[in-house]
This record gives C-alpha cells, structure tokens and sequence, in this order.
C-alpha cells in the first residue's frame, strides 16, 4: 500500500513538469531562462509628445516646470518673450504674441492687485540688452534685468527724486519698484505682460500712442547741445497738424505754414508768422522754434509726448499733449 501511494505522487510530479514545460513558449527575440519585456505607456517607451515636438518645429524652446501640487507640464517659450502650455499651443488656443517684449513701451494697469492712481499713466520700456526705464507715476525709474527665456534677474533700481504731491502717487512709487526690484519671471500672452514677482504681480498692456494730426501739441523743450532744454515759455507754445496745414503759437506770434507725412517721416514748408512785437526772452524762443521746425524730417509719438527729429535722427523738439485729437 505504502509502495503504491509513493508511485502515484511521483506520477503526478511528474505530470506538473511536464505541463509546465509544454505551456512555455518562447517569444521572438526571448530565450529560455529569459523574461519578456514589461508592457509600458508611450511615454516610458520613449515615444516623443507630438505637442513638444510641435513646439520645436515651430521654433519654440520647451520648458517643463513644476505646478503647486508637484505635478510637472511643458511650456513653449518664444522669441518674442510669449509663452504658452504646449498642448494649448499644439490645439491652436494659444500662439506666440504679435507684440515683442522688448522696445515696447508697456504702460501699468495694476501693481499687486491695485489700480494705478487716476491720472496717472507708470510706464516700463525693456531694451534688448536689458535695460529698464519707465515711470512709476511721478519719478522716473532705471535699472537692469538679465532675462533668461521667462526668468528674470533684476539689479538695482534707481529712480529719480521729484517730491510727489499726492500720498496715493508716493505709495504707488514705493510699490511698484520694490515690486520691480523682486521680479522672478514674465508671462507674454493676447498682448498682455505680466511681470511675476514675490509680492504680487505687474500687469502691463502696449501703450497706445496719441496720433500726429489733429491733436493740439504745447512745447515740452527744444535741443541744445544734446539736451532738451526747457523755458517757462514752453507751456504757451502750440502746434496743430491737420488737413496738411500747420498752426500754431509761438507764445508771441502766431504761425502757419504746410506739411506733408509719409509714414514716419514729416517735413513743414511755407512757414509764416505774424509780427507782433516781442519781449527779448519771446523773441529768442520763437527763432529757436522756428529754426527746428525747419528741420524736422521725422516724428515719433510714445504716449502723450511728440519728439521731431532731423534727418540724421536727432531730436530736435518734444511737445505733449494738451487736446487729443477728437
């Protein structure tokens, strides 16, 4: 009995192995002994994302940054400055703005969550070598920024020392450039800068320049040895463009005259004055406009101010605003 419960588990021993060996099969490129490849997801296979790769084609550099819960996502950074998530780029959502972060100017429409201080228009202007200027309101502000794709790093900034009236507008100063001073990235996207920095963000939009003609214009200052100099008397010296005539009031005269404009470029011709008698100081600031008034070649608006240039692109006179062109 003994001898027969032996041979029977031997038997069926001997049966398991060999149904183990007959369900082995060997898969192509797996030997025996060997273990078949796991099966992974196209990203741990090494497929590429056809949204980053998308990215690149289109001339983007991809950026993978970390969200707030840890989770990793891809941005496409441009060269303009814009930036946008790579899928949304890929969908066609989201497209590289049409309007460059650098040499524009970029007027403020909120500092940490607040509105600028009515009447009031702060600027930022970023140069292509990293230069910043601007003003905040009251004062004028400079300094320096190394801008790596969305990163920043911001030196120093100085600003100018005007005693601003308003303790809102003092405020407002103090803010906005100790916002700037912390800046830590940028996002470019529908036309609209954001400047992120650790206390709170600086949004900006392109500024919208005042046009040439039809706009009333009072003298700001005129060129004197590379410098626009200013007099008590600018503040009564007038010029309107319209319909190409000009007039105008030199603060003692008035004048008048033609001109012609093709793109940026402007010149004045025919230009008389009436003759009244003038004080010595009048009478000197009058022939100074009038001769760079003759001059003038081209224009620039930026804002509320006009600069007239020479042919070699030298200022020769600034004017801002007094009554928009309506």
């Amino acid at each position: 009995m003994k001898t027969k419960q032996t041979l029977l588990v031997m038997s069926l021993l001997i049966m398991s192995l060999l149904a183990v060996a007959c369900g082995q099969t060997n898969e192509p490129g797996v030997t025996n002994g060997d273990t078949a490849p796991a099966t992974t997801d196209d990203t741990a296979a090494g497929l590429a994302n056809p949204a980053s790769v998308y990215c690149g084609e289109q001339g983007g550099t991809l950026e993978i940054r970390t969200d707030n819960n840890g989770g990793q996502y891809g941005v496409c950074l441009f060269d303009d400055g814009s930036e946008c998530d790579e899928w949304a780029f890929f969908r066609g959502e989201c497209a590289p703005s049409s309007i460059p972060l650098f040499e524009t100017l970029w007027v403020l429409q909120s500092y940490g969550g607040q509105s600028p201080v009515a009447g009031t228009v702060p600027t930022l202007k970023i140069s292509s070598d990293g230069q910043l200027s601007g003003s905040a309101g009251c004062n004028t502000f400079f300094s320096n920024a190394t801008i790596d794709g969305n990163t920043w790093q911001v030196g120093e900034v100085g600003s100018t020392m005007m005693a601003c009236i308003d303790d809102g507008l003092m405020e407002q100063e103090t803010a906005v450039i100790d916002l700037l001073s912390s800046v830590i990235s940028h996002a470019l996207s529908n036309g609209q800068l954001t400047l992120h920095s650790i206390g709170g963000d600086l949004v900006y939009v392109p500024a919208s320049n005042t046009a040439l003609e039809g706009t009333t214009w009072t003298l700001n200052g005129i060129a004197q040895d590379e410098a626009i100099v200013s007099t008590w008397i600018d503040t009564d010296v007038t010029l309107l463009l319209s319909d190409g005539k000009l007039s105008g009031y030199t603060g003692c005269n008035d004048y008048f005259g033609s001109y012609t404009v093709d793109g940026s470029a402007v010149t004045f011709s025919a230009i008389g004055q009436t003759r009244r008698a003038c004080d010595e100081e009048h009478g000197q600031r009058e022939m100074e406009l009038m001769t760079a008034l003759a001059q003038v070649a081209a224009y620039r608006t930026e804002l509320n101010t006009l600069t007239l240039l020479d042919e070699n692109g030298r200022s020769l006179l600034t004017m801002i605003v007094t009554q928009p062109a309506s």
